[in-house]
């Protein structure tokens, strides 16, 4: 199944507006030109690569900065095809209101049927044939609860350009969009056009959470709208602003972060995969657990893909054991 990655530089532009404890790291590079974090170069390296070794090839959607940049580290040749037509011409759109706008709208210059997946989501195995026979599949669902997430009455006081969507449902489950498949372009069509809607807010300012709702949650919509049957790497589903409770504090009823519907499929967790997102919060707070990341990266890498070690190698990037992670 072919794949595609987005890496849309103008959010790094305006990284001095881009609202969430998840930019730390970025907001305080000082580069004008764009540029990323190493660990951010190691886990793109190791997404590229784990899902041609298992799944099939990968393109990439990016601009010329982004395209320069990978060039200069060496990156860009472990693509399979890359475009840089489409989002050097994306249009006017907010990168620092809306900054995952650019992975979005790339969905609708793709022909189906297609992944995507965000360049820290590693998947290390064969995704199954039976994935592909619904309409869509996704990596997991999550419940939404916490400041990211809204109510009717929460929408109509804080959102002035665009009314509450007819049927939204705020208590039912959202899609964590880092792994998306579409086998129908009409979904996707009808995805896109609904965040192209939500994004044009004019002079409007907009809160924070409201970003997921074009992103995620308008999806969610989507799919129940048109009832149309999702596929899930796992049956677990993540719990938003949990507790982070684990089996010992379940006795003083501490939630924890993930949970399992009655009859779920165990099986499906025979596949491993790793979603880098979380982590990266806690990156920018606890530099020994970014550094055991690094590490744990560099030498997948190392082991696993010893042709493509001098691209880990190129200019000092990283130096086995002492990784330079920022």
């Amino acid at each position: 199944m072919k794949a595609i990655h987005v890496n849309w530089t103008k959010p790094y532009f305006e990284r001095h507006r881009l609202r969430g404890h998840g930019f730390n790291i970025t907001r305080n590079l000082n580069s004008i030109k764009y540029e990323i974090p190493n660990y951010q170069i190691l886990y793109t390296i190791l997404s590229i690569l784990r899902w041609k070794q298992f799944n099939g090839p990968i393109k990439l959607y990016t601009d010329k900065d982004g395209l320069e940049y990978y060039k200069n580290i060496g990156i860009d040749i472990l693509y399979d095809e890359i475009d840089t037509e489409f989002l050097d011409n994306i249009g006017d759109v907010d990168p620092a209101f809306f900054w995952t706008s650019g992975k979005i709208q790339s969905l609708e210059n793709e022909i189906t049927p297609f992944v995507f997946l965000d360049q820290d989501f590693i998947i290390r195995g064969k995704i199954p044939e039976n994935f592909y026979e619904k309409d869509l599949g996704i990596g997991h669902w999550e419940i939404p609860r916490g400041n990211y997430y809204f109510t009717k009455e929460k929408w109509d006081n804080e959102i002035k350009h665009i009314k509450f969507p007819n049927n939204y449902n705020c208590n039912a489950y959202s899609p964590n969009t880092s792994f998306l498949y579409f086998k129908d372009k009409k979904i996707v069509n009808e995805y896109v056009e609904y965040h192209k809607e939500l994004i044009n807010i004019g002079d409007n300012e907009v809160p924070e959470w409201f970003w997921l709702a074009t992103d995620q949650g308008i999806l969610g919509h989507v799919i129940r709208e048109g009832n149309y049957k999702t596929e899930t790497l796992t049956d677990k589903v993540f719990l938003a602003d949990s507790d982070y409770g684990n089996i010992n504090t379940r006795e003083i009823g501490l939630s924890e972060q993930w949970y399992l519907p009655l009859n779920s499929n165990m099986t499906k967790d025979n596949l491993e995969w790793e979603h880098v997102w979380l982590a990266k919060v806690v990156y920018a707070m606890d530099e020994e657990i970014l550094n055991r990341d690094c590490i744990r990266f560099y030498e997948e890498i190392w082991n696993v893909f010893p042709e493509y070690n001098y691209i880990i190698n190129r200019r000092d990037l990283i130096k086995y054991k002492s990784i330079k992670c920022q």
